[in-house]
């Protein structure tokens, strides 16, 4: 099938749900300059699922495309209709929807360009993500049903599966070809967000192009560049560093450039063991490799957070922090949004929903008498609404209860949120590890400060007392902890808020202090503390962690820019804009050298365009498995689960992926990726966890014994037997096949019947199911 077609009716379906519930966000941005505009897809995708999810999950109603796409259409039509008969359809409004419409249409083609190029998915984790997209795109119920363990729930941040899933579901988008446009759809969010951001942000005070320039160098500095290491290894060797592979560890920048952090010594260029290798990735490296994980989902959600911040700010300003009941509900509604991150990437909930709790207070004057209202309803929305996501989900966090003090151990909740927090005490980030992550942004978030320091109403005492107190109470535990990033960031983000708080007024200057200070903070706070997970070690909340800090410092650089040319236009300072535009510019050529030239490599040269359906590889790899794969998904039904091989996490690297039938159709199967990914996610619930390898020995029962009681306990409906299950993969897999196969309908079986066949691959239907 061609590309176009799915991508043509995914697209529609979009424009269709944005469009219907613009004049609903409209209204809760009124505050904003462009009314929401630039931050609508991902609010109106939000909202149309929400009813559906809200109703499936209290058992109210199946979960399916009828509901969404009457909210749809009934908030189309009493918007619309609302907005024409109040008369608040004017010209300028229209045209700042229509030009974020083209603006996202062309950075949706601009990606689907290059991802038609590498549409496999196959390795690294996007097995694992269509797995989710597709147990999402035909669910009937919440929790979707986890593909990789029949009978329970996904536990996991499911959210974001199901908005593309849901997508998918109503544009008959299959979930191959739909993982890549999610992924468009993702980057086209993401882009147009972070200009609409930082323009709604400067332009109240500046013109239209400084605003507009502003927007353009937050979108660049936060989805397209890359971090230092790209420059620095083209210093080091051009010619090795272009020649070289996308996977090289020691000479390339594809994978290399995320990671950069090493706890522990780094040899010939690599974290080998007992050091450890901590993730940081950036956006434009997640959207090159192509994952769809939870964390890149939410990121333009994490922009309309911030949005929101800003636009509650303005809003409680005006109002003299005295909302009105229409403000309250502006205040509630930005909570449900911003608690929607928990179920998104429950990372971002605490970060965000603390910034736009700030924003609230500013807004309210920094009275806790004005503002106690709003920030109540704020976080009782954020947790209220998403209540049905909070009583399911099982972090999986290591829990030791004998770590937890007595005089706490019997408070609801407590004990869990403090054994789920370890020190760190390994090897720290280096100066010269932290400057290549986020060097470029870090620079401007330091000048941007010492230009605060000329207006400042504080005395030039004090600003030798707060340098003297922050270097003191940040060099002492950066050196007792071995860690020169603590007062790295705290130094500047002491300065920070002793300006937010003398500061009267919000203002961009406020907001990208504001910014810098939530990423200075996160830099210091993965020095000391983690979040232990199934690793139990920092790599993981490094990693999350850092992927906030590029988003608040690419944000904080654009509009730092901003204010000092402002600043410098006031002082009619002759030497500030060169100097100003050379550092911008030098910025920008640094961090697109990441993206050229590992698209270069990632693409193989951009030498074979290939479309987006993700598993069109099958069918030179694995054509039988590939064609019966695609039958069953036409074919099953809800409820439906399938027997087939027990595979291994991210194998294998040059074919259909174990577990590949629930992966592809989303039809549950007895076990899946068992030895990496469901110890991970089952690590909150150890009952669960010891049936894995029960379920393991079950499967090859099963196929040994087709009559098996088994089946009736599993509910399994089909019996896939392909490539994984007859042939010998026990030397990579141990779980896989050869399976001893008996009893099947040719052998006088009445309990199956055969569905499906192409070449040696077979499907059968279990009779009565």
């Amino acid at each position: 099938m061609s590309w176009v077609e799915p991508a043509t009716r995914w697209y529609l379906v979009l424009a269709a749900i944005t469009w219907a519930f613009a004049p609903g966000i409209r209204w809760l941005c009124h505050p904003l300059d462009d009314r929401g505009a630039t931050i609508a897809r991902p609010i109106a995708m939000l909202v149309a699922v929400y009813p559906a999810w809200l109703l499936a999950s209290l058992g109210m109603a199946s979960f399916g495309a009828g509901i969404v796409a009457g909210v749809v259409v009934t908030a189309a039509a009493l918007g619309w209709a609302t907005v024409i008969w109040t008369r608040q359809v004017d010209r300028r409004w229209l045209r700042d929807l229509f030009l974020v419409e083209l603006a996202s249409l062309f950075l949706f083609a601009a990606y689907i360009l290059l991802r038609g190029y590498t549409p496999q998915i196959l390795g690294t984790e996007k097995p694992m993500d269509v797995a989710f997209l597709a147990s999402s795109t035909r669910t009937v119920s919440m929790p979707p049903p986890d593909p990789w363990f029949a009978g329970e729930p996904i536990n996991y941040y499911y959210l974001g599966y199901l908005l593309h899933g849901t997508v998918s579901r109503l544009s008959q988008v299959s979930p191959e070809t739909g993982f890549n446009l999610a992924l468009a759809t993702v980057f086209s969010m993401t882009a147009v967000a972070a200009f609409g951001v930082a323009w709604n942000t400067v332009r109240p005070w500046l013109d239209s192009w400084v605003a507009t320039a502003t927007g353009l160098l937050a979108l660049i500095v936060v989805t397209l560049s890359g971090n230092l290491y790209t420059p620095r290894r083209l210093l080091e060797d051009a010619t090795g560093t272009i020649s070289a592979s996308w996977w090289d560890g020691v000479n390339g920048i594809g994978w290399r450039s995320s990671r950069i952090v090493c706890d522990g010594p780094r040899l010939d260029n690599l974290c080998s063991s007992p050091a450890t290798e901590t993730i940081n990735e950036f956006p434009f490296f997640s959207f090159l490799l192509g994952d769809l994980h939870p964390h890149v989902m939410a990121l333009p959600y994490t922009l309309v957070a911030i949005g929101i911040a800003w636009n509650l700010a303005l809003a409680c300003a005006k109002s003299a922090g005295m909302l009105p009941s229409s403000g309250l509900i502006r205040v509630a509604t930005g909570g449900v949004i911003v608690g929607s991150l928990y179920a998104l990437n429950a990372w971002d909930f605490p970060t965000y929903l603390l910034l736009v709790a700030v924003g609230v207070w500013m807004g309210a004057g920094a009275r806790l008498t004005r503002a106690w209202k709003p920030l109540s309803l704020l976080l009782a929305s954020s947790i209220t609404a998403w209540l049905p996501y909070f009583a399911t989900y099982v972090p999986p966090t290591v829990i030791d209860p004998g770590e937890v003090p007595s005089l706490i151990a019997g408070l609801p909740l407590v004990p869990r949120l403090v054994s789920a927090v370890g020190l760190h005490l390994g090897e720290r980030t280096s100066i010269a590890e932290y400057m290549t992550v986020f060097g470029a942004q870090y620079a401007f978030g330091a000048v941007l400060v010492i230009n605060g320091l000329r207006g400042w109403e504080s005395s030039r005492q004090d600003s030798v007392r707060i340098l003297v107190t922050s270097s003191v109470a940040t060099i002492i535990p950066g050196v007792l902890l071995s860690a020169p990033v603590i007062p790295l960031c705290g130094i500047p983000l002491a300065f920070a808020i002793a300006q937010l708080r003398d500061l009267r007024s919000i203002s961009p200057q406020w907001f990208a202090l504001a910014l810098f200070s939530f990423a200075w903070t996160l830099s210091i706070g993965v020095e000391i503390v983690y979040v232990r997970d199934a690793f139990d070690d920092r790599m993981n909340t490094l990693f999350k962690f850092y992927y906030q800090t590029w988003t608040l410092y690419g944000l904080a650089t654009a509009m730092t820019v901003a204010v000092l040319w402002a600043s410098a236009s006031e002082r009619h300072n002759r030497w500030q804009k060169p100097v100003l535009a050379f550092g911008t510019s030098a910025m920008l050529l640094a961090g697109v050298t990441y993206p050229t030239i590992a698209s270069y490599q990632w693409t193989d040269r951009f030498q074979d365009w290939r479309g987006l359906d993700g598993m069109a590889y099958g069918e030179e790899t694995n054509p039988n498995d590939t064609a019966a794969i695609r039958w069953l998904s036409d074919h099953a039904a809800p409820g439906d689960v399938v027997l087939e091989a027990a595979g291994c996490s991210y194998l294998p690297f040059d074919r259909l992926p174990f577990n590949r039938v629930s992966a592809f159709t989303g039809v549950p199967s007895v076990i899946g990726w068992a030895n990496n990914h469901q110890r991970q996610w089952r690590g909150g619930q150890p009952m669960l966890l010891d049936e894995i390898e029960q379920r393991q020995a079950d499967v090859s029962e099963m196929f040994r014994d087709a009559d098996s009681p088994l089946f009736d306990e599993y509910g399994v409906t089909w019996l896939f037997v392909g490539d994984y299950e007859t042939g010998d993969w026990r030397s990579i897999c141990a779980t896989a096949g050869p399976y001893e196969i008996a009893r099947l309908p040719e052998n006088g079986s009445s309990v199956w019947e055969p569905a499906f066949q192409s070449g040696g691959t077979q499907i059968y239907k279990r009779v009565g199911h």
